[in-house]
């Protein structure tokens, strides 16, 4: 796959980070020089043989984050965009917007923040995001934090060299992290671009 990636891509290098963490092995890819067009998802997902795979999608700058797992039957997913979080499973764990509907966090949103409940102001402003619900709903002990750790690895194995090697200060992120429309709409939530 390293191969095919760069001589689809003229990557003069492709890294490997991983750490393993709370039940999970987390791995993140970079290649250098960063890519000015990314990798779909389904290029990976697709080609995936193993055991179960998670796959976390991490951007803060808008507040969207998802969750997915790959395996048996058809991929499970979970994706938050601030406190409105949609999902094609039943959620078991604790999350601060259980127990609302997104229509009635919307209605939540155009109160004043005084004529907020606890519970209400829990779910709109200290919202979780979907990484943290999944870890949880999958039975993990590892933290959203270990995830964001690995995408600032200093080291990382070289798929190409097959050694440990520094990441170079040009590299970037392989995967695209983009959310597309019917992603959002096939979990119940409108799609908004990220």
């Amino acid at each position: 796959m390293a191969r095919e990636l760069r001589s689809e891509n003229g990557y003069r290098s492709l890294h490997l980070a991983s750490a393993d963490h709370g039940g999970l092995h987390l791995m993140h890819l970079t290649a250098a020089p960063a890519p000015r067009g990314r990798v779909p998802r389904s290029f990976f997902t697709e080609r995936w043989s193993g055991p179960e795979l998670f796959v976390a999608i991490y951007n803060d700058k808008c507040g969207v984050y998802v969750w997915e797992a790959y395996g048996q039957g058809p991929p499970k997913t979970i994706i938050n965009d601030a406190h409105l979080v949609g999902t094609d499973l039943t959620l078991t764990v604790d999350y601060a917007g259980k127990g609302f509907t997104n229509e009635q966090l919307a209605a939540v949103m155009q109160k004043d923040p005084g004529a907020m409940t606890a519970a209400e102001a829990r779910a709109v402003m200290e919202w979780t995001d979907a990484i943290t619900i999944g870890i949880a709903q999958y039975g993990f002990t590892a933290k959203r934090s270990q995830f964001i750790d690995l995408l600032d690895a200093r080291t990382a194995w070289s798929l190409l060299e097959n050694a440990e090697r520094p990441v170079p200060d040009d590299a970037g992120p392989v995967i695209d992290p983009y959310i597309e429309e019917y992603e959002f709409e096939s979990v119940g939530l409108e799609f908004r671009d990220n």
